[in-house]
């Protein structure tokens, strides 16, 4: 089943998210102050013909295991993020996207459209002296997508996430990292992701941004035989590169590009995105 919503109706939503007024969320060891904000929206576009396979070689985008039926892949996404201040020291965090994700073969072509998995968390601060640091839980939701859909919007699967973040700012900058586990319902093994966040402010308006993710899933990484990359156990090494520019003192556009490197039954391709922000 597909979501009959078009796309200008949901650039109208997401732009409706952002007048709601925020705070720069800086990254992701820090909270916000209660009644704080910092709201996203972004478009972001991944094309590519090649994937890892099991075994991490670099090989054509296949939708089999037998890799007789090699295809493209694109993906084109409108993102919204959140981060609202419920307390001191606590935030609450949401993010949801649009995903219109289309598979070319030969001699077919599969389509699916609609909301992907809704993402809720809470995010609580330890410590705010020099080197801050917080706990985060997260639950990914899957929302009214099909299930036996191809190419999938999401894995179908119920994933809570705890993780452990930490964090130091300096003058022209911040370092943070994060680390935990994924527990996944269903076949899907437990995921141990992690990231660690570089930003640097050269000049008063400007800032560049420096990431590298990963995941890794503990099971198995057999693949099936009618495959979606979305429904398999993963790994992946991510790296990415983001410049923001301050408009006012409350709203920034940004402009990034992420590539997965390295991986095993993950895509390979470089993901495109645009965004605007807010913040109080």
């Amino acid at each position: 089943m597909c979501y009959r919503l078009s796309w200008i109706s949901l650039c109208i939503l997401g732009m409706g998210l952002l007048t709601v007024s925020s705070r720069e969320a800086g990254a992701g060891a820090w909270t916000q102050p209660a009644g704080g904000f910092y709201a996203k929206i972004e478009g972001a576009v991944t094309n590519t013909d090649r994937e890892f396979d099991r075994n991490g070689e670099n090989v054509h985008y296949a939708v089999d295991s037998l890799r007789v039926r090699p295809a493209s892949y694109d993906n084109r996404q409108i993102r919204g993020y959140l981060e609202y201040g419920l307390a001191r020291r606590l935030t609450s965090v949401l993010s949801l996207s649009w995903q219109t994700i289309e598979v070319e073969q030969i001699a077919a072509r599969q389509k699916t459209y609609g909301f992907s998995d809704l993402r809720v968390g809470l995010r609580y601060g330890l410590s705010e002296s020099e080197l801050v640091s917080a706990v985060a839980v997260e639950a990914k939701i899957p929302t009214g997508y099909d299930e036996a859909s191809f190419p999938a919007l999401g894995s179908h699967t119920l994933d809570i996430a705890f993780m452990v973040q930490a964090g130091r700012s300096f003058p022209g900058g911040y370092a943070t990292a994060e680390t935990g586990i994924n527990f996944r319902s269903g076949e899907l093994a437990n995921e141990l992701p992690w990231s660690f966040e570089l930003g640097l402010r050269p000049f008063s308006r400007a800032q560049v941004r420096g990431i590298v993710r990963g995941r890794r899933a503990f099971g198995s990484l057999e693949e099936k035989e009618e495959k979606d990359l979305a429904r398999v156990n993963a790994r992946s090494l991510d790296v990415a590169g983001a410049v923001v520019y301050s408009v006012t003192p409350r709203c920034d556009v940004e402009a990034s590009l992420a590539r997965t490197v390295t991986g095993k039954n993950s895509l390979r391709g470089t993901e495109v995105a645009l965004g605007l922000a807010v913040h109080r």
